[in-house]
């Protein structure tokens, strides 16, 4: 069984999405499911008890401690809307504070030092809630387990996104069993290629995750979402095999770039330099442009080996023939 190739514009670099679809003979399996349910019913109030107990089995939890979404982005206002004030290591996944913004919640960044390194968190209150992406979006590089252990400890709210947590193999979803306070985001988008199909879900204890259940709508996942994500839990083994090329093409592009790139933990890392243009104008290579304080920095999602090596080409010609422009970054 092999995942899909399909020829397409150099475009997998952009999105921080995994670089090959799944293969056909899953897609069968979760529309076979698919066709034993009725259409003409709504699917289960809250996201498929089947999903939150297939997921909650993976993680050696109870179903309790599962809420479900329409992608983790789903489940993001339904936490940060809890809270009064959320602190939010800076820069990263710019959702967050567009949620924040949106429902009036105050937004107060904490930043990483110039080398993206995370610091000790800040002193919170009982209305607060801290926010960690680990691994972090879009620099890659990831916070310490005792940075949050010592919020955790002081009493501190966290939400823990480990979107990218498959490709760095550090989890801490296992201590939601000993803090209350804790809450793990995660989505099938990334290591399981399944951007398109929208599913995520938060780790909680029973309590949190009932107050979350409590501020929903009903209906969160559709029939289908259900169904592709149930199939792609029993074929962990792809999953497996989509991570080890990732982590394997990153470590060569890495090793290749040197001191050009940040080193990251993640299915993307970020390279010196404003480059958006001048790779999409030398062959349709397309990186992610940054802003703020990463605005002379641009972020290049792993993909297949030959975009990887275009990607490698253009921008390693460009840099030595000077056509590259100011290279900036830590």
């Amino acid at each position: 069984m092999r995942y899909q190739n399909r020829p397409s514009a150099l475009s997998g670099l952009i999105g921080t999405r995994a670089p090959f679809d799944i293969p056909a003979e899953v897609k069968e399996e979760a529309v076979r499911a698919m066709l034993e349910r009725e259409w003409n019913r709504y699917p289960d109030a809250e996201g498929g008890e089947g999903l939150r107990q297939d997921i909650a089995d993976s993680l050696g939890l109870g179903m309790g401690n599962v809420v479900v979404g329409n992608g983790s982005d789903d489940l993001l206002p339904e936490v940060i809307t809890m809270f009064r004030r959320i602190y939010v290591y800076e820069p990263t996944f710019e959702m967050y504070r567009f949620f924040a913004e949106k429902h009036g919640v105050q937004y107060v960044p904490v930043w990483l030092s110039p080398e993206f390194r995370f610091p000790e968190p800040p002193e919170t209150g009982s209305g607060d809630l801290l926010v960690v992406c680990r691994p972090n979006n879009p620099t890659g590089t990831e916070a310490e387990e005792d940075i949050v252990l010592s919020a955790l400890e002081r009493g501190t709210n966290v939400l823990l996104d480990e979107a990218y947590w498959d490709f760095s193999g550090h989890t801490m979803v296992e201590k939601v069993s000993d803090y209350p306070n804790l809450m793990v985001l995660r989505t099938f988008s990334k290591a399981f290629s399944m951007a398109g199909v929208r599913v995520g879900y938060l780790v909680a204890s029973e309590e949190t995750a009932s107050r979350v259940l409590g501020r929903r709508a009903p209906f969160p996942v559709n029939v289908l979402s259900e169904c592709v994500a149930r199939a792609m839990l029993r074929h962990r083994d792809l999953v497996r095999k989509t991570v080890d090329y990732i982590v394997a093409e990153r470590e060569r592009m890495e090793q290749r770039l040197g001191e050009l790139c940040v080193r990251s933990t993640t299915n993307f890392f970020l390279v010196k330099g404003d480059m958006r243009e001048r790779l999409a104008e030398r062959g349709g290579i397309l990186v992610r442009k940054l802003s703020g304080r990463l605005s002379e920095m641009s972020r290049v999602t792993v993909g297949e080996r030959r975009e990887n090596d275009a990607f490698l080409e253009a921008y390693l010609e460009l840099v030595s023939g000077g056509a590259g422009g100011r290279l900036a970054g830590p």
